[in-house]
Order: C-alpha cells, then structure tokens, then sequence
C-alpha cells in the first residue's frame, strides 16, 4: 500500500509530524526534526511502540522505514481539555485507565520519561480511552 496525501501536522523538539493516508486508514509519519541533535530517537519509539503495543499502550504501530515511523493516527483531545470539559466520573475513569497503563510501564521496567508533561503525551478519544504517545525518551 502507498502512503498518499502527506500533510504537515506539528513540530516537536525531536520530530515532525505528517498525516496521510495509508488504504482508508489516517496515519501519521514521525520524523526526525533537522534541528535535533538526538540520534535514533524515532527508530527508539518505534522499537517501543512494537513492545507496548502487545500490552494495548500508545498509538498503534504501522512501520518504521527510512528513518519514518508510521503509527495510526490517534483522534482525540488532549487530556486536559478533557478534564475541563468533562463530568467527574469521565474524569475518574479515564485517570484511573492512565494509571493502569502506566502500572504497566512499570511492571514492565519501562521509565516513560515523558509524563513530567502529561497534558501533552495523552490524548482522549471520542470513547473516553487515553492513549499515552511520544515513547523516543523511553527507557
């Protein structure tokens, strides 16, 4: 299948973000940011997102190739947005749903390293369930 309509989404300290088209399926590409010294951070997400994926965590993960990383394009709000606009007992639920992914993370060993900025690494989907994104700090 080919990735069509790459589109510019948003620029990160390490990265750039694209949506396109893969089939039917939104997407987005990561790639590494010129301006970032870091080496081998977007092959580290996607070595991350492969692993995590096993355990329902993060975007679902397409490929990585030619320095790309390709996950499904997660359709959501950021998480306080959500807080903001939502009743206590969404707020609850979706709360206690990170903390049991991030129960994971660390059952599993796995220091997400991003999470000092959750309003930014966790988005809520139209069916209330948090997705934890940005794993290239992952260790």
């Amino acid at each position: 299948m080919q990735v069509r309509k790459k589109e510019f989404f948003a620029k990160g300290k390490r990265g750039f973000i694209y949506t396109a088209k893969l089939g039917n399926k939104k997407i987005a590409i990561k790639e590494k940011n010129p301006e970032s010294k870091a080496q081998s951070r977007i092959e580290f997400e996607a070595y991350w997102l492969k692993k995590l994926n096993k355990h329902k965590i993060g975007p679902k993960f397409i490929f990585f190739k030619n320095d790309s990383l390709a996950y499904e394009f997660v359709e959501g709000i950021f998480i306080m947005d959500f807080v903001i606009n939502s009743t206590e007992k969404d707020i609850r639920n979706v709360l206690s749903a990170v903390f049991d992914q991030m129960f994971i993370l660390d059952s599993l060993g796995i220091n997400k390293e991003e999470m000092h900025h959750p309003y930014k690494h966790v988005l809520i989907t139209k069916s209330k369930k948090p997705v934890l994104l940005d794993f290239e700090r992952a260790n």
